[in-house]
């Protein structure tokens, strides 16, 4: 049996709302989503305290600090981060659920302050993360998804908002002229109306570019001469073999450590070079031929976070 209570109006929600407008000078936010973040549900909120990985303070997390706090998660392999520069969003107005006929005097339904939102980002980088989106499409993990203006940040709740991600995909439009796009779709719903921006983001918080590992000092060397006043440049003589190790700076994480030559090209077996996949230690066999080589570590963790360097090894003869 129902009681009372059901029919109740919950009066914290909907207390007094206060109308303001913007003061002289200030602008309303630009018209696009220009980054987007999933972050595994529950793991941070607006408007909630949060404690950061390591023992940290416990903060509450505001339009101030969310993308610092979000960084961070990218880095630990606990959020994706699609910044500015990668994805361009738009969103109509929501669609307004309706009571299912006209009742008493009114001429026709209202609405019941719920409403359904759908949000359509193009992607840049779509058709080379084809796998994500797949997964993203599967529904492999369940986020909660953060969606920023050039001031403003809206948090789209896995429980709350119901969140499904559609329209998934690229298109080839067969022009040669053209670069390949695509992108997905995120639909949701609330019952109490439109999210709530959350005003104070900083735009050049959300570059892309600071998604990106940078690398520590080299490691002394041992087998190998560093060639002085030239980072990354070593000498060896043949039949010595050597090793050294060059980690990336940010302790969250834990990257992958991969090796390639000349940029992107598999290392033959005749060069006997490797990288420790866990701590970035390079290792050059005592095998390796006279010459000059070039080869490229890369780091790169679970969501997508990547780092490069280039060393280059001169094997002088006995």
């Amino acid at each position: 049996m129902n009681t009372v209570k059901n029919f109740l109006l919950d009066e914290l929600e909907d207390a007094v709302v206060i109308k303001r407008e913007l003061e002289d000078g200030k602008q309303n936010p630009i018209s696009n989503y220009i980054a987007c973040v999933m972050v595994e549900r529950d793991l941070i909120t607006l408007g909630e305290s949060f404690t950061p990985s390591g023992g940290g303070q416990p903060v509450l997390v505001d339009a101030s600090n969310i993308v610092d706090l979000l960084v961070g998660l990218t880095f630990e392999g606990k959020a994706y981060f699609f910044g500015n520069g990668t994805v361009n969003g738009s969103k109509a107005r929501p669609e307004e659920m309706m009571e299912s006929q006209a009742y008493g005097s009114y001429t026709e339904p209202r609405p019941t302050g719920h409403v359904k939102e759908l949000i359509e980002f193009t992607y840049k980088n779509s058709f080379l993360n084809t796998p994500f989106l797949n997964a993203l499409r599967r529904r492999t993990k369940k986020f909660d998804v953060f969606v920023f203006t050039d001031t403003t940040v809206q948090q789209i709740r896995y429980r709350r908002n119901q969140p499904i991600f559609k329209g998934i995909g690229s298109a080839l439009t067969g022009n040669a002229l053209e670069e390949v796009t695509g992108g997905f779709q995120i639909s949701y719903n609330d019952e109490k109306g439109e999210l709530e921006p959350w005003v104070g983001i900083n735009e050049d918080d959300l570059d892309a570019e600071r998604i990106a590992y940078t690398f520590g000092a080299y490691g002394a060397p041992t087998g190998l001469t560093a060639v002085a006043g030239a980072e990354g440049r070593y000498t060896m003589v043949t039949g010595t073999g050597g090793h050294f190790t060059r980690t990336v700076e940010q302790a969250a994480g834990s990257p992958v450590y991969s090796i390639f030559k000349d940029g992107n090209k598999a290392i033959p077996n005749a060069e006997p070079v490797t990288v420790d996949s866990n701590t970035g230690k390079v290792t050059v066999g005592n095998t390796l031929p006279v010459g000059r080589y070039t080869y490229t570590v890369v780091a790169e963790n679970a969501t997508g976070v990547r780092g490069k360097y280039t060393f280059t090894i001169h094997v002088n003869p006995a």
